[in-house]
């Protein structure tokens, strides 16, 4: 009998702040509203024909979303200064191993997930991952399903 395999896909939004370091205009504020989608897959389970209840798929999801936080490169002195005094006044930060874009965002969020979702749901695999940061604007991120 062939294994059939079910997809489940959740979206939440959230906001977050980080600084973009041009080389035209020195540093400049970027701030969005993100739109974050998740599909895993899986075999459904025999008893409740379910691969993950989309409630315990949004709370994982919840648990790795950075939102309303600051995204900072650790790497860059002036901005780990500036987080500093972010955190003195109580700004919730997140700090990243590189530059921050959409692209090291959702790769942050995807693998974080990937992690909560082997440690409490070892039967789903995170397939695909979007970010979106306006209407006709997103990142993809995709892993092979085992």
């Amino acid at each position: 009998m062939e294994t059939k395999l079910v997809e489940v896909t959740q979206r939440v939004d959230f906001s977050c702040c980080y600084l973009v370091n041009s080389a035209d205009y020195g540093y400049e504020l970027n701030c969005h509203d993100y739109k974050f989608e998740a599909t895993v897959c899986g075999e459904a389970d025999k008893s409740t024909n379910r691969v993950i209840s989309f409630e315990r798929l949004l709370r994982r999801i919840n648990d790795v979303i950075p939102d309303k936080k600051y995204l900072y490169d650790k790497n860059d002195e002036d901005q780990y200064n500036l987080v500093k005094s972010l955190k003195v006044l109580g700004v919730d930060c997140l700090a990243f191993d590189s530059s921050i874009s959409a692209e090291s965002i959702l790769e942050e969020i995807s693998l974080l997930l990937v992690e909560q979702l082997n440690l409490y749901d070892g039967n789903v695999y995170l397939k695909e991952t979007k970010l979106r940061e306006t209407a006709s604007s997103y990142v993809t991120w995709k892993q092979e399903v085992k």
